[in-house]
């Protein structure tokens, strides 16, 4: 456990550095994704939906293929910090980059006709670039120094706080923007360079404010074993429960991904919100945050296990319920909106409190940076190529036209689709609660 002299840099660490990863995150996932729509939906010859779609994919790998390489390098360091400060830094520097693209910016270059595709081709790098520096101090860095540090004893607790982080950042942002006219691109630029500043200035904070785990050490094992030794069949037999976790992370992850990347352009269009989803956003988001912490509580006064059913129940809920607009126009309102977001958010946070909780604690302490990369397989990668894609599939198959203009919008198949592919969960959970009851029965008997 943490001594008490350093509960206040050990709680400062955990919340500054997963409240503004998840500012910069969701600025790439749901913001950046919104900006590039509004900048291309007009545009001939491209199709933002697909670019979002090729955007999302693209940056999971990257962001795979960085927290291979640094957590292995990380572990052999016996480092941590500098990969999170320093990463942090140049991630803000990343987003201040963003403010510079646009069609207008792409014309003087590449010319008027080539301007459009162009900005998506600069949009899709800049992404994967962004990606790259959050990798190093984000996935690599900070996630390998929360397992670090964590024990059963607070891991729930931590998590839970950890998993409001996306949820409050998405309400920073909201309000951020509130006096932003998104048809801009100015007020984009502005943007991007304000949110750029702040994840710059955290990770020079970060220099003075992290500690390394005293645990963690030096581990001399050969820098290509590290890479490898999370795929090799030797280490799923020595960690199974790991490995079915991941299992049914990456379902929960694929299911949340189809709508995920959509989500804002669905509440504004097909909900028809327009700039009240701000406000049902806010809402959703402080009371998904309260039941988060409540329920990491509660994990840790009991298990993971006992509290994982309810978590999955809520979010197949939750995903139902945004879909009921598209059995009658009595659900596209305010109020109904927000009540169907609070249980969808409520029970997506659970659910990912639950699983990532059970993840840190399946994952052998002395090898922690060699197991970010293959979590973050399960948890980014493949849902982040998946999921967008099966998204963009339905999307495009189910647009439904509004007959006084003829514009396509969004429909809530999405969540459909995502509650059909969450059912698959069962799966890898009854393996795991089945594992679990034999190991719970075998430590009382030899008790």
């Amino acid at each position: 456990m943490v001594r008490k002299k350093g509960q206040v840099k050990f709680w400062m660490g955990i919340i500054i550095f997963a409240l503004v990863g998840q500012i910069a995150w969701t600025v790439e996932n749901l913001f950046f994704n919104e900006f590039v729509y509004e900048m291309l939906k007009d545009e001939a010859g491209v199709n933002p939906i697909n670019v979002i779609a090729t955007m999302v994919a693209t940056s999971a790998l990257v962001a795979t293929l960085t927290t291979l390489v640094v957590g292995a390098l990380s572990d052999r360091m016996g480092k941590r910090k500098v990969f999170i400060a320093s990463g942090y830094v140049i991630w803000g520097v990343s987003i201040m980059a963003f403010s510079l693209i646009n069609v207008s910016n792409s014309a003087l270059i590449f010319g008027t006709t080539a301007a459009a595709m162009a900005t998506a081709s600069i949009v899709i790098i800049a992404d994967c670039i962004m990606t790259l520096v959050g990798g190093i101090g984000n996935e690599a860095g900070y996630n390998a120094w929360i397992t670090d540090i964590t024990t059963k004893e607070n891991g729930g607790i931590v998590e839970g706080v950890i998993s409001i982080a996306p949820l409050a950042a998405l309400l920073i942002i909201l309000s951020s923007t509130l006096f932003m006219d998104k048809e801009i691109i100015a007020h984009w630029s502005w943007f991007f360079l304000a949110l750029g500043i702040l994840v710059s200035l955290a990770g020079i904070l970060g220099f003075f404010i992290l500690e390394d785990s005293p645990r963690l050490k030096k581990n001399d094992t050969r820098f290509v074993d590290t890479l490898t030794y999370g795929f090799r069949k030797k280490t799923f037999a020595k960690n199974k429960p790991f490995y079915i976790v991941l299992i049914a992370f990456l379902i929960f992850a694929i299911a949340t991904e189809v709508y995920l990347p959509y989500l804002i352009i669905y509440l504004k269009e097909f909900l028809e919100l327009g700039d009240n989803y701000g406000l049902v956003f806010g809402i959703a988001i402080l009371l998904a945050g309260v039941v988060s912490i409540i329920y990491g509580r509660r994990i840790d006064k009991r298990s993971c296990q006992q509290t994982l059913i309810p978590a999955i129940a809520i979010y197949g809920v939750g995903l139902l319920l945004m879909a009921l607009p598209l059995v009658d126009e009595i659900f596209k309102n305010v109020f109904f909106s927000t009540a169907a977001l609070t249980i969808l958010m409520s029970g997506n946070l659970m659910l990912e409190t639950n699983l990532g909780t059970m993840l840190r604690e399946e994952t052998p302490k002395g090898e922690v940076g060699m197991f970010q990369g293959i979590r973050l397989i399960g948890s980014r990668l493949l849902p982040m190529t998946i999921g967008p894609f099966i998204g963009s599939i339905i999307l495009h198959t189910s647009f439904i036209e509004y007959s006084e203009d003829q514009e396509s919008i969004l429909t809530p198949s999405i969540f459909i689709v995502a509650a059909l592919i969450l059912v698959l969960i069962i799966i890898p959970v009854s393996i795991l609660l089945k594992h679990h009851s034999k190991e719970h029965a075998h430590e009382s008997t030899e008790n």
